[in-house]
């Protein structure tokens, strides 16, 4: 795995390999047919690639020397930057597991999931909790609209619309009654209709 851990970008990144890469050959270490061995030129913070080494069993069996890898790459600010790792497959030998295995994380991963799950369900059942039918500001708009409504039938000279009862005005409107062309024309009368 190659990843860059810094805050900015790595440029014009190189490799070195010491045993060479056809030193290398007959321990069947996958890094001598990977392009990327030939450089690579951006890496951004963060970013990672993963590839495969070789297995280990295969490795430690044909006794691999360890292997150092030197990266060469340039900062952001275009400073040349140099840093070694050293990969020894042999220090594994004996080992039987190393790291959490894809299953124990699969495995913690549900019991994470599930303990997660518990907490919004009772004996099984999803839990709902339920929120007021009306918020205040919904029925103090519904009240004043029946206030408004009540104004305009009162100013009319019915009583179609009852105004609301209990609870304070919201808001009052005085304003001239609004009518229509067929408010202002005369009615037609039966005869007319027939």
């Amino acid at each position: 795995m190659i990843q860059n851990y810094g805050q900015g970008p790595a440029f014009d990144l190189t490799w070195e390999v010491t045993p060479s890469l056809g030193e290398l050959g007959p321990h069947d270490v996958a890094l001598t047919s990977l392009e990327l061995m030939n450089g690579f030129e951006h890496l951004a913070p963060k970013q990672r690639l993963e590839t495969f080494f070789g297995a280990a069993n295969e490795l430690i069996a044909s006794k691999c020397p360890p292997i150092v890898v030197t990266v060469r790459y340039r900062n952001s600010q275009g400073s040349a930057r140099m840093e070694r790792y050293t990969l020894n497959p042999r220090q594994f030998a004996g080992i039987l597991e190393c790291g959490e295995s894809a299953e124990d994380t699969i495995a913690n991963s549900l019991k994470k999931i599930a303990t997660e799950f518990s907490r919004v369900t009772s004996n099984g059942r999803v839990r709902v909790s339920g929120l007021p039918d009306e918020k205040q500001w919904l029925r103090n708009l519904r009240a004043a609209r029946q206030e408004l409504d009540a104004e305009i039938a009162a100013a009319k000279g019915g009583t179609d619309v009852e105004p609301p009862s209990g609870g304070d005005t919201v808001a009052t409107v005085d304003a001239p009654p609004v009518t229509t062309d067929a408010e202002s024309s005369p009615p037609a009368s039966d005869a007319d209709a027939a």
